[in-house]
């Protein structure tokens, strides 16, 4: 087999493979896997390196945080 041709299926092969796995982590980080898919078309191992630095979809605030309380309370009395 020509090296050229070789050389570029090894790339074609490398560029899908990141496509793949920035769908599979997004998916699994709670991301939207149709746009990081979409991404990683166009930027391939940028993409991978995005999808791992982006932090997970889950909120972080839980209402235990003393300023989540206070923004409760602050609501409630408001109704009241």
């Amino acid at each position: 087999m020509d090296p050229f041709i070789s050389y570029i299926a090894s790339f074609f092969a490398f560029w899908l493979g990141s496509v793949v796995a920035s769908a599979v982590i997004a998916g699994y980080k709670k991301l939207s896997v149709i746009g990081f898919t979409f991404l990683a078309i166009f930027t391939g191992p940028l993409a991978l390196l995005i999808v791992l630095l982006v932090s997970d979809g889950k909120a972080r605030i839980s209402k235990t945080t003393p300023s989540a309380k206070n923004l409760l309370s602050q609501l409630s009395s408001l109704k009241e």
